[in-house]
């Protein structure tokens, strides 16, 4: 109607149409654009809201990774140490093994000595000869260490004797049992001994023993008169020939 009534030309009449049509269709994209950022808005608030039961999920996952490498690291160190705790305290004897030195299941590594514990000793007995010891007999000893006839005989108690026997080879391990050949092989009993002192007098100063030291001894039985000693056998046969 502008442009019939000459108030406005064709031109300027295209050009408003022109900028019309951009405008709608810069409209057009900026609502597009819009929608496309509620939308990522939309999905990072969904992540948002995620995240702490996606991280609750990987801690979860890292900490079973975590428990399983522990557990196979103690599965390993299981298979190659093994801690024995003491049942009392005291102090180590014998150390018979180097650090990383490999060693069988039945070797003996060390001895722990108790504070308090007084020493005993294990003497050896051939099957031969066990059949009169019992408790309570004396036992004369000498020391291998200590020459008997500089430092004397010492003096001991049986405390117990072994029921079962046990077979000359396990006891070879200690060294020379018995200097005789022809009871050398044969089972042995186990017979301890409680000692009457703890030490050895060298030059006035009491030595304590040691574990494992070794010695010679002579288990003494019952005393009897002289005359009782002379006259047993013909009591004896006496009494079978009753």
């Amino acid at each position: 109607m502008l442009e019939r009534k000459g108030f406005i030309s064709k031109e300027h009449i295209t050009i408003a149409e022109n900028s019309e049509s951009d405008q709608l269709i810069n409209l057009s994209l900026t609502k597009k654009e819009l929608i496309d950022i509620e939308r990522t808005i939309s999905e990072k608030k969904f992540e948002l809201e995620e995240l702490p039961l996606k991280q609750f999920i990987e801690k979860q996952e890292i900490d079973r990774i975590l428990a399983s490498v522990n557990q196979e690291i103690i599965n390993i160190e299981s298979q190659t140490e093994s801690v024995i705790v003491a049942s009392s305290s005291g102090f180590i004897n014998i150390n018979n093994f180097d650090l990383g030195s490999h060693v069988e299941q039945s070797t003996l590594l060390l001895n722990i000595v108790p504070n308090t514990k007084k020493f005993s000793i294990n003497l050896y007995i051939p099957s031969q000869s066990i059949g009169f010891v019992k408790n309570g007999d004396i036992v004369n000893i000498r020391y291998s260490a200590y020459p008997y006839q500089k430092f004397g005989i010492f003096k001991a108690k049986v405390i117990s004797i072994s029921r079962t026997a046990i077979p000359a080879q396990e006891v070879k391990s200690i060294g020379t049992v018995f200097h005789t050949l022809d009871i050398a092989n044969e089972p042995i009993y186990l017979v301890k001994a409680e000692l009457e002192k703890q030490y050895i007098e060298v030059n006035k100063i009491k030595k304590a023993l040691e574990i494992g030291m070794t010695l010679d001894a002579d288990i003494l039985h019952e005393k009897r008169k002289l005359y009782e000693w002379i006259f047993e056998p013909l009591i004896t046969i006496n009494k079978n020939s009753i």
